[in-house]
């Protein structure tokens, strides 16, 4: 059986970083400013320079290698935080099979940064 490759330009990507706004409402904005690179995985991973955030590296790897390489990339490298996504686990899973690299601190920032804001939420509702 023939393995089918993704092409990056396939996807509309600005619908799909819309689609996750509500968890990962910087996703967006970061694609459009030019934040975020999406190219074919070729086996290895590339640092991050500025002005990237991330990249997306579309990828027909075995679920299961895909996995674990996320999960290794993840433990090797302090910089960065790796995700796999597969549309067949459908939710907020990207349209193609892909490995995620983010800048860790970045990531860690807009988290407490969207802690924040949803605790303050909460705490104007209770009143």
């Amino acid at each position: 059986m023939e393995r089918r490759k993704s092409n990056p330009v396939d996807v509309d990507w600005s619908e799909y970083f819309q689609s996750i706004h509500t968890v990962c409402p910087w996703s967006l904005g970061l694609y459009t400013k030019g934040h975020i690179d999406i190219q074919e995985f070729r086996g290895y991973r590339i640092t991050l320079d500025q002005p990237l955030l991330a990249r997306i590296y579309i990828t027909d790897l075995n679920l299961r290698v895909l996995k674990k390489l996320a999960r290794d990339y993840d433990r090797l490298d302090a910089e960065n935080e790796w995700f796999w996504s597969d549309p067949r686990h459908r939710d907020y899973s990207t349209p193609v099979q892909c490995l995620i690299q983010q800048n860790r601190k970045y990531l860690e920032e807009q988290r407490k940064k969207r802690a924040k804001k949803l605790i303050s939420i909460n705490n104007q509702s209770a009143l």
